[in-house]
């Protein structure tokens, strides 16, 4: 959205490479990977001071209006923003208290606290969320922005004969060893972890558990028939979002943000440990297709209004404008 403003130009710092990076690239973004964990992993202080600076010098500070985190574990580079004179927003996206690594020095612990306070203002995405991190940022000019479904969600056809589901891999697990016949109308397919070291173990997990769930490099929802999860912080919160606005029937994980959000919504919830849940919802569909589909319209319509991109983009980017307008 900011690139295609043709109002802000921006450089994307990650920790770890991901599957964004070939979007960032195919937009001309200029995206760099820069590793902390000789920070957090530092023995002691002077250890710590060198792996920031260290860290310091990997990123062009020169240019830049405003400073944004998405990931807590950035907080580190608040302070070298501010350092600069360059204001910083964190976009919090964290659902329960933030902690800084427990593994962490007490030293590198209190610079990553008071780097997360330092920021010149906070956005959350629901107010839930704001309500958990309250005693943190009590003095910290905060926006609720919630969040958006992907711009261009196209409406899924109905009546349709394919039957592909998004779902994690304990539910497809459990119905092709119980439910064989069922299982067998169905394709599975998994989204990628948040975290490309767990992605790699889960994607190990998968294959050799049940190769017929189709690994997908991104958590799209095109062509899906129904959304299940994700569970045990597998995946994001926008893909649900997704799915409904698609008006694709959706097994949502209960979180408080999801309740937050979908509180108008009679569509059900379950937990993010209970796989078998979705696996009766998945059986359910299985032998009635239009199980929840007029609920399933009813909370698209109200996703459709609510988070819709257009508006909720617009709003972030007069926070972020805001915010950059104390450095000119």
């Amino acid at each position: 959205h900011l690139k295609n403003s043709s109002r802000w130009a921006v450089r994307v710092v990650a920790m770890e490479d991901g599957p964004m990076r070939g979007a960032f690239l195919a937009i001309d973004t200029e995206s760099l990977i820069v590793d902390p964990g000789s920070l957090f992993s530092a023995p002691h202080e002077s250890a710590a001071s060198h792996a920031l600076a260290h860290l310091e010098k990997q990123i062009r500070w020169d240019h830049l209006d405003a400073f944004v985190i998405f990931d807590p574990l950035c907080g580190w580079a608040l302070p070298l923003a501010k350092q600069r004179g360059i204001p910083a927003l964190f976009d919090c996206g964290q659902e329960t208290p933030l902690q800084p690594d427990r593994t962490a020095i007490p030293y590198v612990q209190d610079l990553v606290r008071r780097s997360w306070q330092s920021t010149d203002a906070i956005c959350f995405a629901s107010q839930s969320m704001a309500s958990t991190q309250q005693s943190i940022f009590s003095a910290t000019p905060t926006e609720i922005i919630p969040y958006w479904h992907t711009p261009g969600i196209a409406l899924r056809p109905r009546n349709q004969e394919s039957r592909i589901a998004m779902a994690p891999l304990r539910t497809a697990d459990w119905l092709h060893k119980h439910h064989p016949e069922v299982a067998a109308r169905w394709q599975f397919r998994q989204g990628p972890a948040t975290e490309t070291s767990r992605e790699t173990l889960r994607r190990l997990d998968e294959t050799f558990n049940v190769p017929t769930l189709q690994s997908t490099p991104d958590w799209s929802v095109s062509n899906l028939d129904l959304y299940l999860g994700p569970l045990f912080g597998r995946g994001p919160l926008r893909p649900i979002l997704d799915a409904l606005a698609a008006n694709i029937p959706t097994i949502a994980t209960r979180t408080r943000t999801t309740a937050e959000y979908l509180t108008n919504s009679r569509l059900p919830m379950v937990t993010a440990s209970n796989p078998l849940a979705l696996a009766h919802h998945l059986i359910a569909m299985n032998r009635e297709p239009d199980y929840l589909q007029t609920e399933t319209e009813f909370t698209g319509a109200f996703i459709r209004a609510h988070h819709a991109p257009d508006r909720l983009l617009t709003q972030w980017e007069k926070l972020l404008s805001s915010v950059a307008a104390s450095h000119r």
